[in-house]
């Protein structure tokens, strides 16, 4: 390979990584942009509130999972089927109009938060050592100015179409990086490991987090005295404090917690 075949080759890399980044970005902000829609059809702030906060939840989960699975099966391959994910999280979103099933769909596009540590570490993999600082910065800077790119086209398109719209535009965003990826970015080397993936460290704290959220926010109308409140709220609280124990008792734990004694962190 030629010298411009192996830049032009090597620019290709890049900006497949960064049109996955974008879908994840994307998908992330430009749901603010149809919430004063969701709060005119359902009438429910506090249930709207979770097609944010279903997605933030399952991305923190898929952030600290798929690293780990990236490393064991190959970054390339868990990349695409996150894709995949966020593809699926869409359609099913768009294609209801019960606050349930988009809620469900958003849960689903979640994936999508781990589509960044992928790319920094195809970057790293896949790149000349004395590139990856571009890469990576270049991947980076991309997160950063989808994220303010998602709102402003959502909110262009909530405004000139209808609030589905904006499922379908993230489905399309997530097959066309779908595409880039598995046709320019290279395939991606798997790490053999003794260790057992830590899945439960990784998903514990999700339903814990869900409980205590939900407790709360509905607290107000179900009654803060009540079986269902005080059941969610305390379990929550459980559940934590049995993840917290789980993560620092094992020797390898998917969410390092003995890095939070490190005052640097």
């Amino acid at each position: 390979m030629t010298a411009p075949e192996s830049t032009r080759f090597r620019m290709m890399i890049i900006i497949a990584l960064m049109m996955a980044e974008f879908t994840s970005a994307f998908e992330l902000t430009m749901i603010y942009t149809a919430l004063k829609t969701f709060f005119v059809m359902f009438g429910d702030p506090q249930a709207v509130g979770w097609v944010v906060t279903s997605y933030l939840l399952v991305s923190a989960a898929a952030a600290a999972i798929c690293g780990k699975l990236g490393d064991m099966f190959g970054r390339k391959r868990v990349l695409m089927i996150v894709l995949v994910g966020a593809m699926t999280g869409s359609l099913i979103s768009a294609s209801t109009s019960d606050l349930n099933f988009i809620i469900a769909g958003r849960a689903i596009q979640g994936l999508a938060g781990a589509i960044l540590p992928l790319c920094f570490g195809i970057a790293r993999e896949a790149l000349p050592l004395n590139k990856v600082p571009y890469g990576v910065s270049a991947i980076g800077s991309t997160a950063v100015v989808s994220a303010g790119l998602g709102v402003l086209l959502g909110g262009i398109i909530v405004d000139r179409l209808e609030w589905f719209a904006i499922f379908y535009v993230s489905s399309a965003f997530a097959f066309i990086s779908f595409c880039a990826v598995l046709i320019f970015v290279p395939n991606t080397k798997v790490t053999k490991t003794d260790s057992r993936i830590d899945v439960l460290g990784g998903l514990l704290f999700v339903p814990a987090i869900f409980g205590v959220l939900l407790a709360v926010s509905k607290g107000g109308s179900w009654g803060w005295a009540s079986p269902i409140t005080l059941s969610l709220l305390i379990g929550g609280i459980c559940l934590l404090g049995i993840w917290v124990w789980h993560e620092l008792r094992i020797d390898h734990p998917l969410i390092n917690l003995r890095l939070l004694t490190n005052p640097q962190l």
